[in-house]
């Protein structure tokens, strides 16, 4: 692939259509064929931890803030939670709603994240997980920010689970290999300290027929995303290094916050 590595792309609908995504994607984890049991035991586990991070109940109406194809929203669905899911990607959201175990389902939407389809103060809970933030600009990804703080009410809780830009500066490989048994997938890896973004230029095999594209992701420090979170009237309450509570330190891949409003 030929990308200019001044301008990077992000080529949405390769990235996120289906057949590329949920080989590597389907159970929350970054491997090939991590979830060809369909016990999804992983997406079960993150919905536990985030009910329990949250301090979820039935009563609360809660946002998955791109849901995906739906491993976490239709798992705290089943458990009997009002889940509300948006994402941008068609494919991913038909997958989710093909998957539910309840006759209605989580509430999917197809829209943008950086403007909510929701009334102000909507929601008890919104949560953000699995590296699904940073996708544009730094200004309209402050604009994501803003409209969480818009649409969780007043005695809301907000989780975001992020990659850590310290972790990835100290170990980023320059190039990463999954394999299976009808799939290669080769990715070449940059970091540019200027805009803070991984840039992933992706080589996917699939029956003898090759894909390649390009996405980035903006990466924050701890610091950073609090600020951000601070200047859209969200304050940080607890800092972890995942999902399961784990103490943040240098040595996390992860930043995993809840933050509520000021």
């Amino acid at each position: 692939m030929t990308a200019d590595e001044d301008s990077p792309t992000f080529d949405f609908e390769q990235t996120f259509d289906p057949d590329n995504y949920l080989p590597l994607y389907e159970d929350g984890v970054y491997e090939l064929s991590a979830s060809e049991n369909g016990a999804l035991s992983n997406s079960a586990a993150d919905a536990e931890h985030i009910a329990d991070l949250l301090d979820l109940s039935e009563d609360d109406h809660i946002l998955d803030l791109a849901c995906g194809h739906g491993r976490v929203a239709n798992v705290l669905d089943k458990a009997g939670y009002d889940i509300h899911g948006l994402d941008a990607s068609r494919g991913l959201l038909e997958v989710a709603r093909d998957e539910t175990a309840t006759p209605a389902g989580p509430a999917y939407v197809q829209g943008d994240m950086r403007r909510l389809p929701y009334e102000a103060d909507r929601f008890d809970a919104v949560y953000n997980i699995f590296n699904s933030f940073g996708y544009f600009a730094d200004d309209e990804n402050e604009q994501v920010i803003a409209e969480i703080a818009r649409v969780v009410n007043g005695d809301g809780r907000v989780l975001m689970e992020i990659v850590d830009r310290d972790f990835v500066v100290r170990n980023l490989p320059g190039s990463r290999v999954y394999v299976s048994d009808d799939l290669v997938v080769a990715d070449e890896l940059a970091f540019d300290p200027e805009t803070g973004r991984q840039i992933t230029d992706r080589f996917l095999w699939r029956d003898g027929e090759r894909v390649d594209f390009q996405y980035f992701l903006r990466l924050y420090t701890a610091t950073e995303i609090r600020r951000v979170l601070e200047r859209r009237g969200l304050d940080v309450e607890r800092l972890y290094g995942d999902l399961r509570g784990s103490d943040y330190s240098i040595d996390t891949r992860s930043i995993c916050l809840i933050a509520r409003p000021e």
